[in-house]
């Protein structure tokens, strides 16, 4: 350390760096309170640097360094922490008057790189630091979204308290309605939104509705039923398929149950001229096929091996 010293605080090694940085990075709290002492130049680099280490960050800033800096690819040192799941500098960067509504270069606020992390207590902080809750990421995705596809119930419902749009869409028209419909597990979540005025019959990429997205994979059967009593449009098709269709192509037989007990339209055809029935023949989901048969469903024609045309019965 007294030769980094007396090379004087401000040498640089071979990479350019610094001996604050390179100590900032390596996390040495001694080297770098002595070369604070020595007058070493704290810049935006070093507290990047340093954003991983409280012990660190905290005399960086008492020594003047600047917040609000940005990195090569404009992250602060907020959205780097939160990236890191760092509460504890996170905290101590917003105390220092960190901006907390800065975007990196991809348009990420230190709000929704918070939400990677389902940390809801920094979270909270965050929006009592006046984070905006309707602000736009990368894909022109908002927190909310974020936080409705990650399953975070606690913080779904702190962001709508403090005035979520729940009808916002990320660039691809995806709400966060037809987010948290596309992952198994989030009833609960799609309830709320519900509750909070989501419109259930908004389309996203391809006029997917939320109720396609789930009757499309397995174990949604709640969400489905969810969704049917806050009034889906049950035979709502998007570019190719009905929800009926999706989940008889992928074996839901609860889902296709609650379908058809909802006005289902039995033979309706997805964008290749394939009825539910059919799909489920071809995928060999013989309870959807029995399921399906007594609904007055076409028995479809079935090709045999050789080639003589047959009908299911």
């Amino acid at each position: 350390m007294q030769a980094l010293l007396a090379a004087g605080a401000e040498a640089k090694g071979q990479d350019g760096q610094t001996a604050l940085v390179t100590a900032s990075l390596g996390g040495n709290a001694a080297i770098v309170s002595a070369l604070l002492a020595a007058g070493a130049e704290v810049n935006a680099e070093a507290l990047m640097a340093a954003s991983h280490n409280t012990a660190i960050v905290q005399p960086l800033l008492a020594a003047g360094a600047e917040v609000n800096a940005k990195g090569q690819d404009g992250r602060t040192a907020l959205i780097a922490a939160l990236e890191r799941g760092d509460a504890a500098i996170a905290q101590a960067l917003l105390a220092a008057g960190a901006e907390v509504n800065a975007k990196d270069q991809y348009g990420q606020t230190a709000l929704i790189a918070a939400l990677e992390r389902g940390d809801a207590a920094i979270v909270s902080a965050l929006l009592a630091a006046g984070a905006e809750v309707n602000a736009k990421g990368q894909g022109g995705q908002t927190a909310l979204i974020a936080a409705s596809r990650r399953g975070d119930a606690a913080i779904v419902q702190a962001l709508l308290a403090v005035g979520a749009e729940v009808n916002a869409k990320d660039q691809y028209g995806q709400t966060a309605l037809i987010a948290a419909s596309s992952v198994a597990g989030r009833t609960a979540i799609v309830q709320a939104l519900l509750a909070a005025g989501a419109e259930v019959n908004a389309k996203g990429q391809g006029g997917r509705t939320a109720l396609i997205a789930a009757s499309s994979v397995a174990g949604r059967t709640a969400t489905v039923q969810a969704l049917l009593a806050a009034g889906a449009e049950v035979n709502a098709k998007d570019l190719y398929q009905t929800a009926l269709i999706a989940a008889s192509a992928r074996g839901n037989a609860a889902i296709v149950s609650a379908l058809l007990a909802a006005g289902a339209e039995v033979n309706a055809k997805d964008a290749e001229g394939n009825t539910a029935l059919t799909v489920a023949l071809s995928a060999g989901h013989t309870a959807i096929v029995q399921i399906l048969q007594p609904q007055d469903a076409a028995p479809p024609a079935v090709e045999t091996t050789s080639g003589l045309s047959l009908r299911v019965l």
